[in-house]
């Protein structure tokens, strides 16, 4: 396991749980893929096509991966990635499931904090603003920090919203069964 794989552990920015069916993996992915659309890329107006189904991706035979459709107005930002696998024992199904951030997009967006933060400090160090302002270099760690803290709660709550959306879509899909 890497240091950033701890680190995601720690901050609780994914979700590992597993739930039982009973019913045999083939009917349950079969239902599972006739709820899911396949991804096939890119989509620009998805959001306003409301004949689409709530979450797209990949349904194999005994794995999917899927992500949350963009719709119109719905103000969570959709970055969670839900993967789970299927296993069945006498005719009860077990489903893995994963739910965590796109690790890139996640990457990304801190690496840019932390460079742009990086940058302002160190261009309010070459300055030269005299003892009375010197309380203003300060202030950029600081808001630095209240920047992480901000987009680091608004990445646990994805995570969450996720799991809660899934674990309904799960039941709505079992249901059919």
């Amino acid at each position: 396991m890497s240091h950033y794989d701890k680190a995601i552990t720690w901050l609780q920015l994914e979700a590992n749980y597993q739930t039982k069916f009973n019913s045999p993996s083939t009917q349950w992915m079969s239902l599972l893929r006739d709820r899911v659309d396949e991804e096939k890329g890119l989509e620009f107006f998805e959001s306003f096509n409301t004949k689409l189904s709530d979450f797209k991706g990949q349904v194999g035979s005994n794995r999917f991966k899927l992500k949350r459709r963009r719709r119109l107005i719905d103000f969570n930002t959709r970055l969670a990635l839900i993967e789970g696998q299927v296993t069945t024992e006498r005719d009860q199904s077990t489903v893995a499931i994963h739910i965590s951030l796109e690790p890139t997009t996640l990457k990304f967006a801190f690496g840019a904090m932390v460079a742009l933060y990086g940058l302002f400090f160190v261009l309010f160090l070459t300055q030269d603003f005299g003892v009375e302002n010197s309380f203003f270099i300060s202030l950029i760690p600081l808001h630095g920090l209240l920047m992480f803290a901000i987009m680091y709660f608004i990445l646990r709550y994805e995570v969450k919203v996720s799991r809660r959306i899934f674990d309904q879509f799960l039941t709505s899909v079992v249901s059919q069964a």
